[in-house]
């Protein structure tokens, strides 16, 4: 009920994760136009799928993949072009995207008084803001307390906020009471080795469900191979692969959540924010704080925990780890988790932890970073838009590529795709260049590695205008995915 009262306002929600965060935000976006914020695909793919349950054809979604995700459910052109440019003019009662698609426009670049215009009369929702990184967050803030002066609403909710976000809306939003659940679901134990160090025999697999969560896909294959060679079988999913074998891999791990047999899945950051999954046993390295919470919510999500064994190993952080996360923020989180070693914790404990961790955090590269971004977008910064996108997800040298042994292993069905793609016209080119992507990873490909990026034996307008390289140099397993033949630290940090 109060969610309701509180349709007219700014509001901050701090819950525990499993307590009921999207039903609050439906009922305080109180049938507005609504805008449904996520950090990644495979969540706003999943909650998308849960709203058209209740909403029908009022939902749209929107990311990168929205003309994979059209292109399956219609037949007919104009009604695919009619619906993509409605879903791209925000014309939908509820949007549900990934956050650069709105917020994106706090860069000015031609054409961005939509967003703001259409943002104006709605209701924006940001779920888990703290899983982006400290520059997408400046984005978020200094977005909404923009568009919050044209009269947008706004609601961040998330199980963790760290204490300066909530001061930069402390003039424009109410802070709702932290809704916790009265429930002890996590007992803690810190192991005082690093995750490839430890002899995972240890571990009670018996028919439980254990999630293992790296903080880089070098890490995540590695354990995936030692795992193999002990005669466990697990599952990996990361970033690195193809989009045919990470869709597959998405869908396995949503179906296995539900289903009453045990196994292993190990995965790196994408697990983390918005994703309605519950395993038995979680091991995890140590990340920064916000992100090890979230981790947490990954397992035991909606039970108590009772037993007297923990139900979640934390692992030392390596000097990798040091590139993904802030430094400082790292030896914080791991010096406070070690004061909570043994406890089946309480909900209250990990806010406490949250605000210990970020305690005087001004003079850390993650706030500092921050600072610079959102100074930088109050001076009045403009980007185009190609630029903007890649400031807002702070990813640059993104290219698209299919790993040579793909090609090679299915190069008359790839050759026929682009042949049909250059030569096809309306709903069936849009097919074909779906069917193509399918073979393609979007990955960042740093300077020393650009020598690998290869031209496609057959010339094609299409590979021309998207720029889309084969890239050698590379192994490629659609169990373990991308590996580069001469790895290098820098490359596993994304």
């Amino acid at each position: 009920a109060n969610a309701v009262n509180l349709s007219d306002k700014n509001v901050i929600l701090i819950a525990s994760t499993g307590i009921g965060k999207t039903e609050y935000s439906m009922n305080w976006a109180n049938g507005n136009k609504v805008f449904y914020l996520l950090g990644i695909k495979i969540a706003v793919n999943a909650m998308y799928e849960r709203f058209k349950k209740f909403f029908g054809d009022n939902v749209s979604l929107l990311h990168g993949d929205i003309n994979y995700m059209l292109v399956n459910d219609i037949d007919d052109i104009k009604d695919f072009d009619f619906k993509l440019a409605k879903a791209r003019q925000f014309s939908y009662p509820i949007t549900v995207a990934t956050a650069d698609q709105l917020i994106v426009s706090v860069f000015k670049f031609n054409g961005f008084e939509l967003h703001y215009l259409t943002a104006s009369y709605s209701k924006i929702i940001v779920d888990e803001i703290q899983s982006y990184n400290p520059e997408t967050i400046a984005c978020i803030v200094v977005f909404l307390q923009e568009v919050s002066k044209l009269g947008a609403k706004f609601l961040i909710m998330s199980a963790t906020i760290p204490p300066f976000i909530k001061k930069e809306f402390e003039k424009i939003a109410y802070f709702e009471e932290p809704q916790l659940l009265d429930r002890k679901r996590h007992k803690i134990e810190i192991k005082d080795c690093f995750i490839e160090e430890y002899d995972f025999l240890d571990v009670d697999f018996d028919n439980q469900k254990v999630l293992i969560i790296c903080n880089t896909i070098k890490k995540a294959q590695l354990i995936y191979e030692k795992l193999l060679k002990k005669g466990l079988n697990a599952n990996l999913l990361h970033s690195r692969f193809i989009r045919l074998d990470r869709k597959k891999k998405e869908d396995e791990i949503l179906k296995f959540e539900k289903n009453n047999v045990g196994g292993i899945w190990i995965t790196t950051q994408i697990v983390e924010a918005s994703l309605d999954i519950d395993f038995d046993l979680l091991l995890t390295e140590c990340s920064t704080i916000d992100s090890m919470l979230q981790r947490f919510g990954r397992c035991y999500r909606k039970r108590d925990y009772s037993k007297p064994k923990p139900n979640i190993f934390i692992f030392k952080y390596d000097s990798i780890s040091k590139k993904v996360y802030d430094p400082e923020l790292l030896e914080r989180t791991y010096n406070v988790l070690v004061g909570y070693n043994g406890l089946l914790l309480t909900e209250e404990q990990k806010q406490n932890m949250i605000n210990e961790v970020f305690d005087n955090i001004e003079h850390t590269k993650y706030y500092q970073s921050y600072n610079e971004y959102k100074k930088l977008l109050k001076s009045g910064f403009r980007a185009n838009k190609k630029e903007s996108q890649e400031l807002f997800r702070k990813i640059t040298d993104q290219w698209i590529v299919i790993p040579k042994p793909v090609y090679l292993e299915n190069e008359d069905l790839i050759n026929d795709y682009i042949k049909n793609i250059d030569l096809s016209k309306g709903l069936e080119k849009i097919r074909q260049k779906e069917k193509f992507f399918d073979f393609c990873v979007n990955l960042p490909i740093l300077n020393k590695k650009k020598s690998l990026l290869q031209d496609f034996p057959v010339k094609s307008n299409f590979l021309t205008n998207y720029d889309i390289k084969m890239l050698d140099g590379v192994s490629y397993d659609n169990a373990v995915g991308l590996k580069y033949n001469d790895e290098e630290e820098i490359d596993n940090i994304i």
